[in-house]
């Protein structure tokens, strides 16, 4: 069982594969937006193993998972996109990138494989 952060997508897609992650065993955490994230991340204790981040401007945040890669947390972040091209985040140290289409399966099975 892994603890994970789950930043943004829409609320049904967010409820929906924070869902699918428990059933597998996860504990999950829900962020709304990135904004938010800060609070999750300064507020616990115990530090999240790996996030997941659904999102179109990842690459845009390139301080923050600067940052976070510093801090030396989390151990594993994917991220789930339709951006059509993943070096920026393969670059910026994204562990798994997941390309719309996807199924709740198709993420449930990448963090799965990040989390064993």
């Amino acid at each position: 069982m892994k603890k994970i952060l789950l930043i943004g997508g829409t609320t049904t897609h967010r409820a929906l594969l924070k869902a699918a992650l428990e059933e597998a065993g996860h504990r999950v955490s829900a962020a709304i937006t990135r904004k938010y994230t800060n609070h999750w991340l300064s507020h616990r204790i115990k530090p999240f193993d790996l996030i997941v981040y659904d999102t179109e401007e990842a690459a845009q945040d390139e301080t923050f998972w600067k940052e976070l890669r510093e801090a030396g947390r989390p151990s594993s972040i994917v991220i789930l996109t339709s951006a059509l091209d993943a070096t920026d985040y393969v670059a910026l140290g994204m562990d798994r990138v997941l390309r719309r289409p996807y199924t709740i399966g198709d993420a449930v099975r990448v963090v799965d494989e990040l989390a064993a």
